[in-house]
């Protein structure tokens, strides 16, 4: 799988180029051959005795969405409901463990949900990591639409229904959340494992609409964007903290699931 040759910050910065392979190890495209950054200027005459300034020490997150469930299959809204991975998924989550079993993993953190902390587990056990049960990274809260299937929501509550296919940062749920929600405490976890783990990698397990607005906020992308970005189950997303900006390096990579 060939890979795109410049990253994408949320400042819509470029970074100049990537090497591009075939696709051999998760990430290694962005964990063993760092993006190519142009080199310092040559110094101006008097200058020849100074230090010249050092760059950030970033902070890497390989954000999950969890491994399929029974509800994926029959396209029922899961949001906050315990629903287990099925023989699927548990292969799923096994799956990603070994994709990144043989890369550097300083933290695992993972939903409170019992999908999540299946998924994370493999990968956590792998590293000899304890899980880090967060609930920034819940999934969003559907409320009243919570276990219903696709088509009966459509029934019974089309405007609102087509209102989150088309403008899902203008919608909140009955009794539950919006994306502007979800969004905040995405955004404060990020700020906290920034500063909590600097120089480090970090695997965020997580829900495919959290996922979609983790990816929005390090584009720099507006609420009403989530659809506009595809997070399959089990996907594998690489995002890096540099400078003040998030740079997207990789994004809904499934081979591994192969």
């Amino acid at each position: 799988m060939c890979l795109p040759r410049a990253g994408i910050s949320a400042k819509f910065g470029i970074i100049r180029s990537f090497s591009t392979c075939s696709f051999s190890g998760p990430c290694s495209h962005w964990l063993s051959s760092l993006p190519i950054f142009d080199p310092l200027p040559p110094r101006k005459s008097g200058t020849e005795n100074q230090i010249p300034k050092r760059r950030h020490i970033s902070t890497r997150f390989i954000l999950i969405r969890h491994g399929e469930t029974e509800w994926n299959k029959t396209e029922r809204y899961r949001g906050r409901s315990d629903i287990p991975l099925n023989e699927i998924g548990i292969l799923q989550a096994q799956k990603i463990a070994t994709h990144l079993a043989a890369h550097k993993l300083d933290a695992v953190y993972a939903s409170p949900l019992p999908r999540a902390i299946q998924t994370a587990k493999p990968l956590a056990d792998s590293h000899n990591l304890e899980i880090q049960i967060t609930a920034d990274l819940l999934d969003i809260d559907y409320g009243a639409w919570e276990g219903m299937a696709r088509e009966d929501i459509r029934e019974k509550y089309p405007a609102l229904h087509d209102k989150w296919v088309k403008t899902p940062g203008r919608v909140e749920f009955p009794g539950g959340e919006s994306i502007r929600q979800v969004r905040l405490r995405v955004d404060k976890l990020f700020n906290k494992l920034c500063d909590d783990h600097l120089g480090e990698t970090v695997a965020l397990v997580s829900h495919r609409v959290t996922c979609h607005v983790a990816i929005c906020i390090a584009l720099g992308l507006a609420n009403d964007s989530i659809w506009h970005i595809r997070q399959d189950i089990g996907c594998i997303n690489c995002i890096e903290s540099r400078d003040g900006a998030y740079i997207v390096t990789l994004m809904n990579e499934t081979i591994h699931l192969a």
